[in-house]
């Protein structure tokens, strides 16, 4: 049995998922404790990419992953290592890409992740 309408604090801006809380009759708080902001200057990003031959590369979030890719292409990179992910989502579009996904469905944060690296 569902409760009387509830008060419930959204840790993030107002979205769909706060929307259908609120079509599923509850009062909204939206406090976000967290933001993506994107960087204005990649330069010394790019120079890590374009200078470092890295294994492995951790990526936590699919803006991360997107980013990344972005950066890739920008800077012309065919990169040979290993992608170790969190969510099924950065997972299909490095695998869409064509990488190397070493993905575990059962981590839910990046030490979940590191401890589920064989």
């Amino acid at each position: 049995k569902l409760m009387a309408a509830k008060t419930v604090l959204v840790v993030r801006k107002y979205d769909e998922f706060s929307r259908l809380l609120v079509e599923a009759g509850f009062e909204i708080i939206n406090f976000p404790t967290i933001e993506t902001v994107p960087v204005k200057d990649f330069s010394e990003f790019d120079k890590l990419l374009e200078n470092e031959k890295f294994d492995g590369v951790f990526l936590t979030s699919s803006a991360a992953t997107e980013i990344f890719l972005s950066r890739l292409k920008h800077c012309n990179i065919e990169f040979r290592g290993k992608f170790f992910v969190l969510g099924k989502k950065s997972k299909r579009l490095l695998e869409s890409a064509g990488f190397d996904v070493f993905f575990y469905g059962k981590a839910n944060t990046a030490s979940d992740l590191i401890d589920s690296v064989p």
